[in-house]
């Protein structure tokens, strides 16, 4: 680790200087929020910019401190539960463990619901002190008016294709790969990375059951809230999966019908056409079943 990275935990945060810098000026001037709303796409860094928020604000690494703790959706809906909106106001009550702050995260801010939202109010309203409140969410209108209202909001914008390329090339990759890998990851630095470090998971296909209108619908909802490049891996998984099902169970068919609106989708999608007007398309040609 470089001297900088060492001293400075916003130095892992690519490309989101003006983030960064807000959050650096706040602490070099005691003016620290008690509560933040971090707000952007899927993989553009916003959970290594919270770490690098925590890590300032406890003095070390998130992971070792006693006085970090952080939330996410959960259940097959992915809600931000009451149960769990409880336990943060429960921690907020409690002092700090350490000398600093306490510092705790919801992440998938706009998945909690109203009730939750609105039990949140008053600790939003009245912090303890030493405590700070991170909330982080893809989409700002997503989140409870009333919630945006109470935290300060740090908007976290898609990545430079050029700051891709070059982070890409700075951690060992060839320069055209990286150049092609910034192009697929459409601002999403976390995917690119992704690629490289082996932590890429399988490509995502929704679990409805595509038999039922219901379950198209819900299918439909889930691919739609996919970032581009997930998108585009996900109907080129459907697609080798069906090839490797026809293949290895002789009584499923191709389904050349469906493959063939899987590739179309794949060729929009490289056309840079929106993804919802993808999927509905997908849909209307009965491709989802």
């Amino acid at each position: 680790m470089s001297d900088l990275t060492a001293t400075d935990p916003f130095a892992h945060v690519i490309g989101q200087p003006r983030a960064c810098e807000l959050l650096r000026r706040a602490l070099a001037t005691d003016r620290v929020s008690h509560a933040y709303l971090i707000v952007g796409p899927a993989q553009i860094g916003k959970t290594t910019l919270v770490e690098a928020l925590a890590t300032q604000l406890l003095g070390m690494a998130p992971a070792k401190s006693a006085d970090w703790r952080a939330w996410h959706p959960e259940g097959k809906a992915g809600l931000i539960k009451m149960d769990q909106v409880r336990e943060v106001i429960a921690a907020c009550t409690t002092a700090p463990m350490g000398e600093l702050s306490q510092v705790f995260a919801v992440f998938g801010a706009e998945a909690m619901g109203r009730d939750s939202g609105h039990a949140l109010l008053k600790t939003l309203e009245e912090p303890p002190a030493r405590t700070v409140l991170i909330l982080v969410a893809e989409r700002l209108e997503s989140v409870l008016p009333t919630i945006r209202s109470r935290a300060q909001f740090i908007p976290l914008s898609l990545v430079a294709e050029t700051t891709i390329t070059e982070t890409l090339i700075q951690r060992g990759v060839e320069p055209e790969r990286a150049a092609s890998l910034a192009r697929q990851a459409d601002g999403r630095i976390g995917w690119a990375i992704s690629q490289i470090d082996g932590t890429e998971a399988e490509p995502f296909w929704p679990a409805a059951d595509l038999r039922t209108p219901m379950g198209r619908l819900e299918a439909a909802k889930a691919l739609g809230e996919l970032p581009g490049p997930e998108l585009k891996a996900a109907l080129s998984g459907r697609i080798r999966q069906r090839w490797q099902t026809a293949r290895d169970t002789a009584q499923d068919p191709v389904g050349w019908h469906e493959l063939s609106a899987l590739e179309t989708a794949i060729q929009r999608l490289d056309a840079n056409v929106n993804a919802k007007l993808v999927i509905e398309a997908l849909l209307d040609e009965g491709a989802l079943r």
